[in-house]
């Protein structure tokens, strides 16, 4: 722990993908559910005070068109599995599940709506501390569709805690006012009590200075056009040319361009 430190205080909710947190997981290397139970990751999160969220996909293409019951239950099962191996899970971002309905399942936002409502109620109904917020793709979605999307589940009775903005700058620039439309998406979600945040990630994944170039770029622009938003989720799924997922490095923070020399650095930027 003493080679992130400093980050670690900086960070308030340590993200795994639910594929780490349940049995027989493929495609997780070492970071599977034995493994970090045996290094006693959850229970080393929680007694610092480190609050742990998931990463799930509640709608995707291999429920389509169906109430999504299976991934409800297995968000539970995750939550099990974590708090028995002494953690303490307190959030739970829905990976893009409209665009998932839109773009692989060809179906209505009143669709992608009546599922996501069954899924968070399901999960709100066994565990009704856990916040369940939602990631969605810029550009991919306009500004009018989120928020045509936020305001069809609020009139579903879902109230969503935080809303997180998956922006990839190489599709956002052609004709895109990024700066205004994040000034309007902040807005919209501060009206709606909406905590409000973005991901920050490079689209270059080919090394630790390219991931860092875009991560950057992402920070210039968020800072310029709304300050510091509620939320900073530094992350990465970026490939190399070969497609492996490598980089950025996570350690040692005082290693330039590792990840947690990157949440320094970046939170640093924004006064925090």
């Amino acid at each position: 722990p003493v080679v992130w430190s400093q980050a670690r205080s900086r960070v308030n909710v340590f993200k795994f993908y639910i594929q780490q947190t349940v049995d027989g997981c493929q495609d997780c290397g070492d970071n599977t559910l034995a493994n970090l139970t045996r290094a006693g990751a959850f229970s080393f999160l929680t007694a610092n005070n480190i609050r742990i969220g998931l990463e799930v996909g509640a709608v995707k293409d291999w429920n389509c068109g169906r109430e999504p019951a299976d991934a409800v239950s297995g968000a539970s099962q995750a939550i099990e599995n974590i708090t028995r191996a002494g953690g303490w899970v307190s959030h739970i971002a829905m990976d893009e599940p409209y665009m998932s309905v839109k773009e692989w399942c060809k179906q209505s936002v009143d669709t992608a709506s009546s599922h996501i409502a069954y899924y968070i109620k399901g999960v709100n109904s066994r565990y009704p501390g856990i916040a369940v917020g939602l990631i969605e793709p810029y550009p991919f979605f306009s500004v009018e569709e989120l928020k045509n999307f936020i305001t069809n589940l609020e009139s579903r009775g879902v109230k969503l805690p935080f809303f997180h903005l998956d922006m990839h700058h190489e599709g956002a620039l052609p004709g895109k006012d990024i700066i205004r439309d994040l000034q309007e998406l902040e807005s919209f979600c501060r009206d709606r009590g909406i905590s409000f945040g973005v991901i920050i990630w490079g689209d270059n994944g080919s090394s630790n200075q390219d991931y860092f170039n875009g991560a950057m770029f992402t920070a210039q622009t968020v800072r310029a056009a709304i300050g510091a938003p509620d939320h900073l989720i530094f992350q990465s799924w970026s490939e190399t040319a070969t497609g492996s997922r490598i980089f950025p490095d996570n350690l040692p923070e005082d290693s330039p361009m590792t990840l947690t020399w990157i949440v320094n650095q970046i939170t640093s930027y924004f006064g925090i």
